[in-house]
């Protein structure tokens, strides 16, 4: 599946990829909505990784309300050509996720970039990417 407008790529197949030895640093922007009162983090600044190397990112949210609320994640990649090359094979944007006021929790993606990547002459360029993820509260019917 081709990422779309820097989408990232989504593989939930653990299969073997082989690992080069070129690096890029991956590096986090965490946002929240407006309508959503939580704090969202990356608890990294960045990772440095080779082509086809498994990693796994750490995020943690608060509920900064009195309510428990539910969000969504978007997810973006840039810039925009690298983002058919970036797999997610698990992430926690996958998933809503509830909170309760004042809670705290943790969350994890695990990714890698496809080592297809060094075929591609207009990423020769490419040391570093920013995967991106915005938060957006989830309006629950109520019956």
């Amino acid at each position: 599946m081709t990422g779309y407008g820097g989408t990232p790529m989504t593989n939930a197949r653990e299969g073997d990829v082989p690992i080069l030895a070129r690096t890029v640093t991956v590096g986090f922007n965490t946002d929240v909505h407006s309508d959503l009162p939580w704090s969202f983090t990356s608890l990294q600044k960045h990772i440095t990784l080779r082509l086809g190397e498994r990693k796994l990112a750490f995020f943690e949210a608060k509920n900064l309300s009195n309510h428990t609320l539910t969000g969504t994640s978007t997810f973006n990649v840039t810039p925009h050509k690298a983002g058919s090359f970036f797999i997610k094979t698990k992430c926690f944007c996958y998933e809503n996720q509830k909170l309760k006021p004042n809670e705290t929790m943790r969350f994890a993606v695990s990714f890698y970039l496809d080592p297809a990547l060094v075929n591609e002459d207009d990423m020769d360029e490419v040391k570093n990417i920013i995967l991106s993820y915005t938060f957006f509260q989830v309006k629950e019917d109520k019956i």
